[in-house]
């Protein structure tokens, strides 16, 4: 068995160490800061990534027993910018449970497989370094905070009384498009609701060649949250705000450098994050299941454990990340958001189903153009 040194416990982290030690590899995962942290996401969790964690140990019982009152995702919306809302049932069910719980939880399984956890802050990962030439393999799974981010987010959690009005909103995800910012939205996600209250997350996403003086992304939230209409029907129930926190994000291109001379990138750290809604959680994890599969492969067989990754993510990623990216380049302009929300309220129940599949996260985008559409692809 192999020693591998994984640089960043984030969920990509984890889940490539919990994957490896369960191989039977001495896993060491090094992270700067101790869990629980809290992390800023939109917390949301598409059953493409609830499919990955229940194969971490975290199904959905599981769940449910260890971080009580999250929230349960049962329709999905989106909203042009002309107001107009294409509703569709979530199946199956999303899930948004904040980061701060997400995160320690898969640290916890990783440690339970058999990883070692080292709180430490790791400046660089390089193979050339003396400090990794104990590991026979060594994965980079910093984050976003370690490559150049080409977006920004920034979000606030509201915390509301129950009311008609709010939990009316409690079983939902909405995706709000804007005609001030064409490749950004924003969003209202709940997050935890228990008797008395609910906690939202609301935030805005941005491409960060898109911000300029006056349309920066906190000037985007602060916009969003005066004008957008849910945003207004909830804030005369509004008994409490956090901070606005802003964090990077490395939106997928059409090509990501999974691999730097050795190392094995995985995670927002290889710029995987879905270049149309911005979800990053899925991905991480599946490349650190299929970077943890990778080094398996080497191992037995002697073979190149970069090159097998590159590899996997070639045939199981980076397709994915390119249909993401023609759609998003499809929907830019402000008419062609309208016409589309416009086709998909009113037109074939099917389409419908395979668009909201695709972005969230039901289905992978190629269900959108397969014969089998949503039915033949949709997660079981």
């Amino acid at each position: 068995m192999a020693c591998i040194a994984i640089v960043g416990a984030g969920p990509s982290g984890a889940a490539a160490g919990r994957h490896l030690a369960l191989q039977g590899h001495a896993v060491t995962l090094f992270d700067k800061s101790a869990f629980p942290r809290d992390k800023t996401c939109g917390d949301w969790l598409t059953p493409i990534a609830l499919r990955e964690l229940g194969a971490l140990g975290l199904d959905l019982h599981a769940l449910d027993a260890l971080v009580p009152g999250h929230a349960q995702v049962r329709r999905s919306i989106l909203v042009s910018p002309d107001g107009r809302r294409s509703e569709h049932p979530s199946a199956p069910q999303g899930r948004c449970i904040r980061r701060e719980h997400l995160d320690a939880l898969l640290v916890d399984q990783a440690v339970r497989a058999g990883c070692r956890l080292v709180r430490r802050t790791v400046r660089r990962v390089d193979r050339s370094d003396p400090e990794w030439a104990g590991f026979e393999h060594l994965i980079d799974a910093r984050g976003a905070g370690s490559v150049r981010a080409n977006a920004v987010g920034v979000r606030t959690y509201w915390t509301v009384r129950h009311h008609p009005d709010t939990v009316a909103l409690a079983d939902e995800v909405a995706l709000h498009t804007d005609a001030r910012h064409r490749r950004g939205y924003g969003w209202i996600f709940p997050v935890e609701i228990d008797a008395q209250m609910l906690t939202f997350n609301i935030g805005v996403g941005l491409w960060q060649r898109d911000s300029r003086p006056g349309a920066t992304v906190t000037d985007y939230l602060s916009h969003f949250l005066e004008h957008n209409p849910v945003a207004r029907r909830l804030a005369p129930h509004r008994l409490g705000e956090t901070r606005r926190h802003g964090y990077p994000v490395v939106l997928g291109g059409w090509r990501q450098q999974v691999v730097d001379a050795g190392v094995l990138r995985i995670g927002d750290a290889a710029g995987l994050a879905d270049p149309l809604t911005g979800d990053g959680i899925g991905n991480a994890l599946i490349s650190g299941r299929l970077a943890a599969a990778a080094i398996g492969e080497a191992t037995a067989s002697g073979a190149d454990a970069a090159a097998l990754w590159r590899r996997r993510h070639a045939e199981q990623i980076a397709p994915e990340l390119r249909r993401a990216l023609l759609l998003r380049n499809l929907l830019v302009s402000t008419t062609a958001k309208n016409l589309a929300t416009a086709v998909l309220d009113r037109g074939p129940a099917h389409w419908r189903a395979r668009l909201h599949a695709a972005i969230f996260g039901s289905a992978p985008y190629g269900a959108l153009l397969s014969p089998r559409g949503v039915a033949g692809e949709v997660l079981a």
